[in-house]
């Protein structure tokens, strides 16, 4: 499994059938696997984002134990794009108040469809999870593969620039140190252990300044900041954007608007004012 995963890596994709007017076809592809939650590993992941282990199941936990089965189904030969090169822009995470983190849990992965975006093709993983035959965890996550096909809008990045500053209302809610090494402590517990994240040196050879940080980490991190309602008295569901990439080492500002039944928030670039994640729950 590792050394197909390995060379799926080095696949560079597709671009023929990437680069058409329509979306290539997609196989359907799966993977599924059953997890019994390990409470030393589970502690060691709530500590490195801030989560009080004696609460109610963190919901990106999950999603994070799915990434094998989530790279399984992207790097399944007969589909066009490419391991590396592909961007997470986008997770929709939903957890029922009945997930009990003592009992097993199976997972299930699947692709979804391919979408058409402005700088190229967007594929979903969808993950479920299931306890005792009953649906107790969906999350969608949303990777891009960046092409030139007929469909992509040039000059789509100069248009961004002036987007409006939607978090002129919202309040601040903490200050967020993300130190140069959390990248290599996120993948200990992850096994996410993508060059991009580890090393400025290794980060440099895909087109980076710096190593960036997990954006699962950074948004694990941004919830348990702003959740205090965190008893198994209510269902999740968290959306969030991946926004612009955070270089590490980074100093960061987590700003909210908290309504009566939704939080939105934005993690900031405390120099620049870049927002790096935008989310809501």
């Amino acid at each position: 499994m590792i050394f197909d995963l390995f060379c799926a890596m080095l696949r560079g994709g597709d671009k023929q059938r990437l680069s058409q007017f329509k979306p290539p076809p997609i196989v359907a592809v799966t993977a599924t696997k059953n997890l019994i939650i390990d409470p030393i590993h589970y502690q060691s992941y709530c500590a490195l984002v801030d989560w009080d282990e004696k609460n109610s199941l963190h919901p990106l936990y999950s999603q994070m134990m799915s990434l094998g089965l989530q790279m399984q189904c992207l790097a399944d030969k007969r589909n066009p794009f490419p391991l590396l090169g592909l961007v997470h822009i986008s997770n929709d995470v939903w957890q029922s108040m009945h997930l009990d983190r003592h009992l097993l849990l199976s997972l299930h992965a699947k692709l979804g469809e391919l979408k058409a975006h402005p700088k190229g093709w967007v594929i979903d993983v969808i993950i479920e999870g299931h306890q005792q035959g009953t649906c107790v965890y969906r999350a969608d996550a949303s990777y891009l593969m960046r092409i030139h096909a007929p469909h992509v809008a040039k000059g789509t990045q100069k248009q961004q620039k002036g987007r409006q500053v939607f978090w002129e209302t919202y309040q601040h809610a903490a200050h967020v140190h993300i130190p140069d090494n959390i990248g290599r402590k996120y993948a200990r517990i992850s096994n996410d252990y993508n060059p991009i994240h580890l090393f400025t040196i290794t980060a440099k050879l895909f087109g980076f300044k710096q190593a960036i940080a997990h954006g699962m980490w950074s948004l694990a991190k941004c919830y348990s900041l702003l959740e205090t309602d965190k008893h198994e008295t209510k269902n999740i569901h968290l959306n969030a954007d991946f926004l612009k990439p955070v270089l590490l080492p980074a100093e960061c500002v987590l700003m909210k608007n908290s309504g009566e039944t939704e939080t939105q928030f934005v993690l900031l670039n405390s120099e620049t004012s870049e927002p790096h994640i935008k989310a809501k729950f």
